[in-house]
């Protein structure tokens, strides 16, 4: 009994043959192969006939596939490219966005800005570079803003209790104001980091110690 796929059906090839033209076997190497990491791909017409991630028909005999179930590939989360910032994911080139009213709901047109440049690119809702379910050079990841600001860091010494204490201000003058005789040491740090860092345990450890 053979396996019936309808348009827009995630499917991934399982099963690969020596015995079609040289072009066919391309595309199986090409996308539909664990190490290229673009095992699924989509269905754009019924029967056996799909259309891999750069629109381009490669054909797939239904035996040869099998159906990617939710379970299996799980629908992300949708971007948000009016109110949020985003960038490509390896190189960090900053995203632009045109529109998300075209004759295709489920894309988003923009690019991306490389030496000043900009290059029209298309990405799902999902912000995935279209047609392509796996992981791309030239998906889109969010920018997080972050943390930049100056304080100054008060330490200090009870020597009743044996323990330090730091107390954190905007500014020098602040902390001068704010000291007393048991001040031991007075550190400005230049805080430069992503909204949200360390929260979820992922802390660096910084050491603070006299600069050379």
């Amino acid at each position: 009994m053979s396996r019936e796929f309808k348009v827009g059906d995630k499917v991934r090839v399982v099963r690969r043959v020596n015995d079609y033209s040289a072009w066919y076997d391309e595309s199986v190497n090409r996308f539909g192969d664990a190490s290229t990491g673009r095992e699924v791909i989509r269905v754009y017409k019924s029967g056996n006939v799909l259309v891999d991630c750069d629109g381009e028909p490669h054909l797939f005999p239904a035996s040869h596939l099998e159906p990617v179930t939710e379970e299996q590939q799980p629908e992300p989360e949708e971007i948000d490219p009016i109110n949020k910032e985003y960038q490509t994911r390896k190189h960090g080139y900053r995203y632009v966005h045109y529109s998300s009213n075209g004759k295709e709901p489920r894309i988003y047109i923009g690019a991306y800005i490389e030496d000043g440049i900009e290059y029209p690119i298309r990405h799902t809702r999902s912000g995935n570079r279209f047609d392509d379910d796996a992981t791309n050079m030239f998906d889109l990841v969010e920018v997080k803003p972050r943390v930049k600001r100056t304080v100054y860091l008060n330490v200090l010494k009870d020597e009743v209790e044996d323990y330090d204490s730091v107390f954190c201000y905007e500014s020098r003058e602040a902390a001068d104001y704010s000291s007393s005789t048991d001040r031991v040491l007075c550190i400005k740090l230049n805080i430069d980091l992503p909204h949200g860092y360390g929260l979820n345990g992922d802390a660096k450890e910084f050491t603070i110690t006299e600069p050379n």
